[in-house]
Protein backbone atom coordinates (compact mmCIF):
# COMPACT_ATOMS: atom_id res chain seq x y z
CA UNK A 1 0.00 0.00 0.00
CA UNK A 2 1.25 3.51 -0.80
CA UNK A 3 0.63 6.77 0.99
CA UNK A 4 1.10 10.17 -0.53
CA UNK A 5 1.65 12.91 2.00
CA UNK A 6 -0.38 16.11 1.64
CA UNK A 7 -1.17 15.72 -2.06
CA UNK A 8 -4.48 16.56 -3.71
CA UNK A 9 -5.53 18.25 -6.96
CA UNK A 10 -4.96 21.70 -5.39
CA UNK A 11 -1.46 21.03 -4.07
CA UNK A 12 1.45 22.80 -5.71
CA UNK A 13 4.00 20.67 -7.50
CA UNK A 14 7.49 20.63 -6.01
CA UNK A 15 8.79 22.64 -8.97
CA UNK A 16 6.19 25.35 -8.28
CA UNK A 17 7.07 25.98 -4.63
CA UNK A 18 7.95 29.65 -4.09
CA UNK A 19 11.48 30.92 -3.47
CA UNK A 20 10.28 32.93 -0.47
CA UNK A 21 7.66 32.30 2.17
CA UNK A 22 5.99 34.23 5.00
CA UNK A 23 6.69 32.50 8.29
CA UNK A 24 4.67 32.11 11.45
CA UNK A 25 6.99 31.34 14.38
CA UNK A 26 4.77 29.55 16.88
CA UNK A 27 6.34 27.78 19.82
CA UNK A 28 4.90 24.43 20.83
CA UNK A 29 3.16 23.90 17.49
CA UNK A 30 4.38 21.46 14.87
CA UNK A 31 3.12 21.06 11.32
CA UNK A 32 4.32 18.09 9.28
CA UNK A 33 3.72 17.21 5.62
CA UNK A 34 0.22 15.76 5.33
CA UNK A 35 -0.83 17.06 8.73
CA UNK A 36 -3.58 19.56 9.44
CA UNK A 37 -3.24 22.48 11.82
CA UNK A 38 -6.17 24.71 12.88
CA UNK A 39 -5.16 28.27 13.82
CA UNK A 40 -6.95 31.25 15.30
CA UNK A 41 -5.34 34.38 13.84
CA UNK A 42 -5.83 37.69 15.66
CA UNK A 43 -2.52 39.59 15.84
CA UNK A 44 -2.24 42.36 13.20
CA UNK A 45 1.02 41.00 11.75
CA UNK A 46 -0.48 37.53 11.24
CA UNK A 47 -3.78 38.90 9.93
CA UNK A 48 -1.63 40.70 7.34
CA UNK A 49 0.29 37.48 6.62
CA UNK A 50 -2.88 35.42 6.08
CA UNK A 51 -4.43 38.10 3.85
CA UNK A 52 -1.26 38.18 1.77
CA UNK A 53 -1.12 34.38 1.54
CA UNK A 54 -4.79 34.20 0.50
CA UNK A 55 -4.08 36.70 -2.28
CA UNK A 56 -1.17 34.65 -3.66
CA UNK A 57 -0.27 30.97 -3.26
CA UNK A 58 -2.01 30.35 0.11
CA UNK A 59 1.26 29.10 1.66
CA UNK A 60 2.56 29.94 5.14
CA UNK A 61 5.71 28.54 6.73
CA UNK A 62 5.25 27.23 10.26
CA UNK A 63 8.51 27.34 12.19
CA UNK A 64 9.79 27.19 15.77
CA UNK A 65 11.91 29.76 17.55
CA UNK A 66 15.49 28.67 18.18
CA UNK A 67 15.45 29.61 21.88
CA UNK A 68 11.93 30.27 23.12
CA UNK A 69 12.78 31.14 26.72
CA UNK A 70 15.24 33.87 25.75
CA UNK A 71 13.69 34.66 22.37
CA UNK A 72 10.21 35.53 23.58
CA UNK A 73 11.60 38.74 25.07
CA UNK A 74 13.38 39.74 21.86
CA UNK A 75 11.84 41.85 19.10
CA UNK A 76 12.95 39.38 16.40
CA UNK A 77 14.04 36.06 17.94
CA UNK A 78 16.11 33.60 15.91
CA UNK A 79 14.26 30.96 13.89
CA UNK A 80 15.00 27.27 13.70
CA UNK A 81 16.72 26.12 10.50
CA UNK A 82 13.80 23.98 9.25
CA UNK A 83 10.06 24.57 9.05
CA UNK A 84 7.09 23.19 7.14
CA UNK A 85 4.99 25.02 4.57
CA UNK A 86 1.27 24.75 5.07
CA UNK A 87 -1.38 25.55 2.51
CA UNK A 88 -4.48 27.37 3.74
CA UNK A 89 -7.16 24.79 2.99
CA UNK A 90 -9.94 26.35 5.06
CA UNK A 91 -10.55 29.84 6.34
CA UNK A 92 -13.29 31.84 7.94
CA UNK A 93 -13.52 35.53 8.79
CA UNK A 94 -15.08 36.18 12.19
CA UNK A 95 -17.31 39.05 13.33
CA UNK A 96 -14.59 40.27 15.70
CA UNK A 97 -11.90 40.58 13.00
CA UNK A 98 -10.07 37.25 13.31
CA UNK A 99 -9.30 34.53 10.80
CA UNK A 100 -9.93 30.91 11.67
CA UNK A 101 -7.81 28.88 9.28
CA UNK A 102 -6.63 25.34 8.71
CA UNK A 103 -3.22 24.65 7.24
CA UNK A 104 -2.37 21.39 5.52
CA UNK A 105 1.33 20.55 5.59
CA UNK A 106 2.85 20.45 2.11
CA UNK A 107 6.64 20.26 2.34
CA UNK A 108 9.43 21.01 4.76
CA UNK A 109 11.88 23.77 3.94
CA UNK A 110 15.28 24.95 5.11
CA UNK A 111 15.68 28.64 5.86
CA UNK A 112 18.33 29.89 3.44
CA UNK A 113 18.12 33.39 4.92
CA UNK A 114 15.64 35.69 6.59
CA UNK A 115 14.67 38.57 4.36
CA UNK A 116 14.53 42.22 5.31
CA UNK A 117 10.89 43.21 4.81
CA UNK A 118 8.60 46.20 5.19
CA UNK A 119 5.63 44.04 6.19
CA UNK A 120 4.61 43.36 9.78
CA UNK A 121 5.27 39.62 9.37
CA UNK A 122 8.57 37.85 8.73
CA UNK A 123 9.61 36.25 5.44
CA UNK A 124 12.38 33.80 4.54
CA UNK A 125 14.18 32.64 1.44
CA UNK A 126 13.49 28.91 1.18
CA UNK A 127 15.56 25.90 0.22
CA UNK A 128 13.16 23.08 -0.60
CA UNK A 129 15.68 20.69 -2.18
CA UNK A 130 16.56 18.63 0.93
CA UNK A 131 12.87 17.73 1.27
CA UNK A 132 11.83 16.90 -2.28
CA UNK A 133 10.91 13.42 -1.05
CA UNK A 134 7.98 14.98 0.87
CA UNK A 135 6.25 14.88 -2.54
CA UNK A 136 7.11 11.32 -3.42
CA UNK A 137 5.07 8.20 -2.90
CA UNK A 138 6.56 5.90 -0.38
CA UNK A 139 5.73 2.49 0.87
CA UNK A 140 4.96 2.44 4.55
CA UNK A 141 6.26 -1.07 4.99
CA UNK A 142 8.88 -0.88 7.70
CA UNK A 143 7.79 2.65 8.67
CA UNK A 144 7.07 3.61 12.21
CA UNK A 145 3.48 2.55 12.84
CA UNK A 146 0.90 5.00 14.18
CA UNK A 147 0.74 3.33 17.62
CA UNK A 148 4.52 3.35 18.07
CA UNK A 149 4.76 6.96 16.90
CA UNK A 150 1.93 7.97 19.23
CA UNK A 151 3.67 6.20 22.13
CA UNK A 152 6.93 8.03 21.43
CA UNK A 153 5.12 11.35 21.10
CA UNK A 154 3.30 10.81 24.41
CA UNK A 155 6.62 10.16 26.11
CA UNK A 156 8.16 13.27 24.53
CA UNK A 157 5.17 15.42 25.49
CA UNK A 158 5.23 14.12 29.07
CA UNK A 159 8.98 14.82 29.45
CA UNK A 160 8.52 18.35 28.09
CA UNK A 161 5.31 19.17 29.97
CA UNK A 162 3.23 19.43 26.79
CA UNK A 163 -0.39 18.45 26.35
CA UNK A 164 -2.28 17.01 23.41
CA UNK A 165 -5.82 15.94 22.59
CA UNK A 166 -4.85 12.33 21.86
CA UNK A 167 -8.43 11.30 21.09
CA UNK A 168 -8.43 13.77 18.16
CA UNK A 169 -5.40 12.00 16.72
CA UNK A 170 -7.24 8.68 16.98
CA UNK A 171 -10.23 10.19 15.14
CA UNK A 172 -8.12 11.22 12.12
CA UNK A 173 -8.50 8.85 9.18
CA UNK A 174 -5.35 7.48 7.63
CA UNK A 175 -5.06 8.81 4.09
CA UNK A 176 -4.20 6.04 1.68
CA UNK A 177 -4.84 4.83 -1.83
Amino acid sequence: MFYLIGMNPFTQKFEDLPPTLPVFPLTGVLLLPGGTLPLNIFEPRYLEMVSSALATDRLIGMIQLRDFENGRHQQKPDLQAVGCAGRITEFRETEDGRYEISLTGICRFRVAEELSVTTLHRRVKTDWTPYKNDFEEESCEGCLCKDKLKSLLKEYFQINGLSCEWERIDERPRKSF
